[in-house]
């Protein structure tokens, strides 16, 4: 659980997605997914990222999507920040690098840049955006 109350308070600012971005993205999760997994897995530095937990970090991009489509529309900022956070602890310890999801979250940005509607993006990046400033404190407050 997230020690750090100003982390919940903050996610309190993003909002639930629409029920037409939430339709939109569920339709095209099994694209997205395909497309993360071919971008993030054309990487350089793979081996620094994920050792050599090839299997892990596929099966957690698709954890990852489904998760995200959940939480997004039944939004709770509690549950987003300790679920989150739990997740980042668990990956680092199993020799993921925390680099790692610096490098997953912006390709999943970009995926949904390029292949969801502009108004869905737009509901989406919050999210991200979020968990971008805040990663490396919520891995560092378990």
């Amino acid at each position: 659980m997230i020690k750090d109350k100003n982390i919940i308070n903050k996610a309190k600012d993003i909002t639930a997605i629409s029920d037409k971005t939430y339709k939109e993205m569920e339709y095209n999760l099994k694209t997205l997914e395909i497309l993360m997994n071919k971008e993030f897995f054309k990487r350089t530095d793979l081996n620094t990222l994920i050792n050599d937990n090839i299997e892990l970090i596929k099966d957690n991009h698709t954890n990852h999507l489904r998760f995200m489509l959940n939480i997004m529309k039944n939004y709770d900022p509690e549950v987003f920040i300790n679920v989150v956070s739990w997740v980042f602890d668990t990956y680092t310890k199993r020799d993921i690098s925390t680099d790692y999801w610096y490098a997953q979250l912006t390709t999943f940005l970009k995926i949904y840049k390029e292949n969801l509607s502009d108004s869905s993006y737009n509901e989406i990046s919050p999210f991200y955006d979020f968990l971008l400033k805040n990663y490396r404190n919520m891995i560092k407050d378990q």
